[in-house]
């Protein structure tokens, strides 16, 4: 696929189109916790309707041109402006490459009882495709079960939308995880303390550094890399044990949006 070819299709995306796009990801399963090995990983952070920034990220990285692996980290929707288009895209690139490319679940492509606000993503359905809105939403929330919820990248990162349980966690945990573990993975944002406490987003909690320190022993990686948090294109808590990378420009007010590039184990920041 070439991003000219990508950019064409974009400016055409019709509900047939879109319809056979969901229907051909339903059968696209991925694992709840998957397991990857790549000596050149891409990570993407929220994008949340970014289509712009989502763009250059292919064209900086070379994703397409070059045999890279490419780690969503969830929330492609809700907020901006291109949320169809973006949702397409990532859609249209694991279709395309789905050995190499993963996409994880963010908290807002919720789990029921998990519910999040603003979700707009019906409205702008709605805006493209008219009436037919629900029935393509409808597939659209059955595709949200086929992604992941973490994933673990060359036995080294443990990747995730929003940050670890605060219990004793091992892998067969995180293979198979409760709606509890779930709602963790999705919510949960790290803090400068110790400990764990319920968080002011209304779920999931607080973690601190013990907790890290200790996830990370059970699960045998070095360091966590997230999103979930609006920042500068990157965040460091924990003395660097938990890495935050965010990839929408501007909504909050920030400069710069950023994704990773991981090559031979090595990390690489990059700002948009």
């Amino acid at each position: 696929m070439e991003l000219s070819k990508l950019k064409k299709e974009l400016k055409n995306i019709d509900q047939e189109k879109f319809t056979e796009l969901l229907r051909k990801s339903l059968g696209i399963k991925q694992k709840e916790m998957e397991e990857i090995s790549s000596n050149n990983c891409v990570v993407v952070g929220d994008l949340h309707g970014d289509l712009k920034s989502l763009l250059r990220i292919l064209k900086k990285s070379e994703f397409l041109e070059k045999k890279k692996t490419l780690v969503f980290l969830g929330d492609y929707i809700d907020r901006g402006d291109n949320q169809v288009e973006v949702f397409y895209t990532v859609l249209r690139l694991r279709e395309e490459y789905p050995d190499r490319v993963f996409l994880l679940r963010g908290n807002h492509e919720y789990i029921q009882g998990l519910e999040v606000s603003p979700h707009d993503f019906p409205f702008h359905l709605y805006e493209y495709f008219g009436d037919l809105y629900d029935k393509i939403y409808y597939l659209v929330r059955s595709v949200w079960n086929s992604f992941s919820f973490s994933a673990i990248l060359n036995e080294q990162y443990f990747l995730v939308h929003g940050g670890v349980p605060v219990g004793f966690i091992e892998k067969e945990n995180l293979k198979n995880p409760d709606f509890k573990i779930k709602e963790q993975l999705l919510w949960n944002d790290p803090f400068e303390g110790y400990g764990f406490y319920p968080s002011p987003r209304g779920a999931g909690f607080l973690f601190g550094k013990d907790i890290t320190e200790n996830f990370l022993d059970y699960i045998g990686v070095k360091k966590i890399i997230r999103a979930h948090e609006p920042c500068n294109g990157f965040k460091e808590n924990h003395e660097g044990k938990v890495l935050t990378v965010f990839s929408m420009k501007g909504y909050y007010g920030n400069k710069h949006a950023g994704f990773l590039e991981i090559s031979s184990n090595k990390l690489k920041r990059f700002l948009l």
